[in-house]
């Protein structure tokens, strides 16, 4: 029952209605591309899902596969400071925990370009349908396609 009232808050942003719009759209990708990403806190983007268009199903997947990294993460983590506190045997050598961190920067910038390019297709293809709104108000009914191939 909350949504309308949220709609009507975030309906003047352009910005966000293009990200409801990518998410809408392409739900369990850009939820599981986000949660592999480090860079946006769980809690911020819990609530922007709240107030998108996502689908359920796409979420909770995308989260499940999602969070599985993150997870494995803190436990190596965990297995790390065992080790330099020395209470932990063995372990694995440095360099495993530098392709690691090497891994969770990569992904990190995936991420932030696919969502990037995600947003911007939205954006200009809203684009697009308002200036062909623009133009049918005035009474210009030829098309982007049969403009460019005037010009």
């Amino acid at each position: 029952f909350l949504r309308e009232w949220v709609e009507g808050l975030i309906s003047k942003s352009r910005k966000f209605a293009a990200i409801d719009e990518a998410i809408s759209r392409k739900g369990f990708q850009l939820v599981l591309l986000l949660r592999l990403s480090p860079l946006l806190p769980f809690a911020l983007s819990n609530y922007l899902y709240g107030m998108t268009k996502v689908n359920f199903a796409e979420y909770l997947l995308g989260t499940i596969i999602g969070f599985t990294p993150g997870t494995l993460g803190f436990v190596l983590t965990g297995q790390v400071g065992r080790e330099i506190v020395g209470v932990g045997e063995g372990g694995l050598p440095w360099y495993a925990y530098a392709g690691g961190l090497a891994g969770v920067l990569a992904i990190g910038k995936v991420v932030a370009g696919i969502a990037s390019k995600a947003i911007e297709e939205v954006e200009a293809e809203a684009e697009m349908k308002r200036a062909n709104s623009q133009r049918n108000q005035h009474g210009d009914h030829s098309t982007a396609k049969e403009d460019t191939i005037v010009r």
